[in-house]
């Protein structure tokens, strides 16, 4: 553990490690293919899938029998 020197005054502060839940989306593809209507995903009700469009670095999000495009300007 690292501890933070002082003058006499006791410990000031120790460095907490914090978890964070990481965001990995699976389903990577071109949009040609992410938007082929062969390839729909069928979701339970209420719920999304999200893709990643390798050729053109955008989120395409499914949702009630629709992609919805994100698109990645920077």
């Amino acid at each position: 553990m690292f501890v933070l020197p002082t003058f006499g005054l006791g410990v000031v502060a120790s460095p907490t490690v914090i978890a964070v839940d990481t965001f990995n989306v699976t389903t990577r593809n071109t949009e040609a293919n992410i938007l082929d209507a062969s390839n729909t995903p069928t979701n339970p009700s209420g719920e999304v899938n999200i893709a990643f469009g390798t050729d053109t670095k955008d989120f395409y999000i499914y949702y009630d029998g629709d992609w919805y495009t994100f698109n990645n300007d920077s």
